[in-house]
């Protein structure tokens, strides 16, 4: 694999408030969806609050939370076997 090469969304929304607007482009064509986190946010309710956003837009969530800083090889494949199992 061609590590030199990093791929990033079409739009990168960082803003107070800017959740709605960034949701609605997920809505048309976004039917799953995996939420990639720390334990923090979960525990902040950061998640809950985006997770009943994706849910009002019918599409359905699951969160892998298990980021840490500086993430090992370990801690990237289990979030890769998340997506996998999931199939977003």
């Amino acid at each position: 694999e061609n590590m030199q090469w990093f791929r990033t969304p079409a739009r990168i929304y960082f803003k107070r408030g800017i959740l709605a607007a960034a949701l609605s482009d997920l809505k048309n064509d976004t039917k799953r969806c995996v939420v990639v986190t720390d334990k923090m946010m979960v525990k902040l309710g950061m998640v809950d609050n985006l997770k009943a956003n994706l849910n009002a837009l019918g599409i359905e969530t699951t969160v892998f939370d298990d980021v840490t800083p500086d993430p090992t090889f370990s801690c990237i494949y289990a979030g890769v076997n998340t997506m996998k199992s999931f199939e977003p």
